[in-house]
This record gives structure tokens, C-alpha cells and sequence, in this order.
């Protein structure tokens, strides 16, 4: 057995197996102690309890012993996002772009400003692709801006220059298909991707594709479940293939299967933005506010502008 992470020679696998059946009839499980917080949930604490300013402090003689270091800026600036403060936490991210260029801030930085400043957000979105033509989460979140703002061509000719300079067909495709579906051509992005999963029947990046653009586009819904599914059943770590199919599920009204996948997906993946919101969502659906205004906070508290994933296609909490 091959997988990305480890290998098990053949002769090993019946013992293998057996010590897998073994731990299987212990149902052997992680539990985190109830105590425990993520990370948004500690400094929404500090706020309240008034020692935000002592977690500044922390950070700013991590800066001042480490001027020249971009990753102390970055820590810096993750603790204003939580704090709500994009202002100091852009600020922090362009110190960190002075000493060294880097893609993953660029596009962190055009999340921050999305918002408040639409053009600037675009323009870093640029950079991060002049520096890596095709930074993945940097591509996507430019087509989608520009594919919700109506400039679909626009969007295509972004997909192609990054073809040309590497990006490998399947992705370009994988874009392509959302151009498609903007466009109202929700039967030919589908089409697309059929045959990329005909060529290569056992992606599972692929069948999650398939799924979550017919979730997004509320298409083919029964079909989509067989995708993700599939996926699901597969993978070694399924939470983006979990919160796939609960958008599914939540399409078709069903709420209890979407929220279970969320559960599981945020035990997974705990900062998973977009599927806190997602629970939300459901939540509310369900009738349950407190829930719902729970996890609406949450995500909010990690990342500000989240509504937009779901906003992009019909799904808004308000």
C-alpha cells in the first residue's frame, strides 16, 4: 500500500491489517479537554477580560527584538486580525512584503483588504502571481473577483496566462468550469468536468470539483452527493470533501446529514472559516439561533469578509 505520506511493503500488510482491526474494536479517539480554545476564542477572552493589550505587548517585543524577521510581523498580524484591527494587521503584512516578497502574503493581505479596498486587494492579487504565476489560492480568489464583478473574460484571460506559464491543464480547467457557470453555462462547466474525470476517474480533487460547483450552482444535487461521497469514503483527511457535500446537503434541505459533516470537517480542520459559516447557516435553518449566531461570531472573528463564498452564490446569512 502507497499513499502520499508512508508506504507498507507488501509482505506487511496482513499484520497490518490486523493491528487496524484491532484498534478499530478499541475505538481508540482523540478527545480535546472542553477547556481547551481555539485561537479566536482566547483573544475574544482577552478582550473581555482586558489583557488584549498584554498579547500586543508580547508581540510587539517579539517585533522589536526581531526587526528585520518577516514571520515576527506575520505572528503580529494574525493577532490584529483576530482582534478586528485589518488596519494594524495590513500594516504589519506590508512591513513583512518589505523584507521579503512572498505570494502567501500578498493574497493574505488582498483577503484583509477585500472589504475596504477592492482595487488594492486586486492589485496584490497581481503581485502574488507575478512573484508565482500559479499560486493556486491567489488565481482562484482573482477569477472570482472578477468573476462576481461580471468580467468573465477578463477572468479567462487570467486562467490562460497562468496556463502558459505552467499551470498545469486540469487546474485550468477545474477555473475555466466556474468562468462557465457564471456565465449561466452551467451545462458545459459540468461537461468539462466530466471529461477531466473520465481522463483521470480516480481524482478525488476532481470529484470534489464536480460536487461543490453543483452545490454552488444548486444543479444536479442527487448526482453531486454520489461525488463528494466518493471522495469522502477515500480520503485519508476529508475535511474539504465533508464540507462539500454538507453544502449539498444543505442545498437539498438536509440539515441534520450537512450538519453532521460540518462537525466532523471542523474536528478535522478547526479553522475552516467557510465551513463555521457554513454551519451557521444550517443552524439557522434548523431554527437553532443561538447556534447559528455562535458560529457566525466565530467565523466572523476569524476572518471578517467570509460571508462572501456564500454571498457569491445566493446564500447569505442576514
Amino acid at each position: 500500500y502507497q499513499s502520499s505520506q508512508w508506504e507498507i511493503a507488501a509482505d506487511a500488510l496482513p499484520l497490518e491489517k490486523k493491528k487496524l482491526a484491532a484498534a478499530k474494536k478499541k475505538k481508540i479517539a482523540l478527545v480535546a479537554p472542553k477547556s481547551l480554545m481555539e485561537d479566536w476564542q482566547q483573544v475574544e477572552l482577552a478582550k473581555r477580560t482586558g489583557t488584549a493589550d498584554v498579547l500586543v505587548k508580547a508581540f510587539d517585543q517579539l517585533v522589536e527584538r526581531n526587526p528585520e524577521d518577516e514571520d515576527a510581523y506575520e505572528q503580529r498580524a494574525y493577532l490584529y486580525q483576530l482582534l478586528g484591527d485589518y488596519e494594524k494587521a495590513t500594516a504589519d503584512l506590508a512591513r513583512s512584503l518589505e523584507i521579503k516578497p512572498d505570494p502567501a502574503v500578498y493574497n493574505w493581505r488582498a483577503e484583509l483588504l477585500f472589504g475596504t479596498d477592492r482595487p488594492a486587494a486586486i492589485a496584490d492579487l497581481q503581485k502574488a502571481l507575478e512573484i508565482d504565476p500559479i499560486h493556486w489560492d491567489a488565481l482562484t480568489e482573482l477569477v472570482d473577483i472578477y468573476v462576481e464583478d461580471g468580467k468573465s473574460e477578463r477572468a479567462q484571460a487570467v486562467v490562460e496566462k497562468s496556463r502558459a506559464k505552467g499551470l498545469a491543464d486540469e487546474q485550468a480547467d477545474k477555473l475555466t468550469a466556474i468562468i462557465l457557470q457564471s456565465r449561466g453555462d452551467q451545462d458545459d462547466a459540468d461537461v468539462l468536468l466530466g471529461k477531466l474525470i473520465d481522463d483521470d476517474p480516480e481524482s478525488l480533487s476532481l470529484l470534489n470539483e464536480r460536487c461543490w460547483l453543483r452545490g454552488r450552482g444548486n444543479f444536479k444535487l442527487e448526482e453531486a452527493l454520489d461525488d463528494c461521497t466518493e471522495a469522502v469514503e477515500l480520503a485519508q483527511k476529508p475535511s474539504t470533501y465533508l464540507d462539500s457535500r454538507a453544502l449539498v446537503y444543505y442545498r437539498l434541505g438536509m440539515y441534520d446529514d450537512a450538519l453532521a459533516d460540518l462537525n466532523r470537517a471542523l474536528r478535522l480542520s478547526p479553522d475552516m472559516t467557510t465551513s463555521r459559516y457554513l454551519r451557521a447557516l444550517v443552524h439557522k435553518a434548523k431554527g437553532d439561533m443561538d447556534a447559528a449566531e455562535n458560529d457566525h461570531d466565530a467565523a466572523l472573528h476569524l476572518y471578517r469578509y467570509v460571508s462572501k463564498f456564500y454571498d457569491r452564490f445566493g446564500m447569505s446569512f442576514e
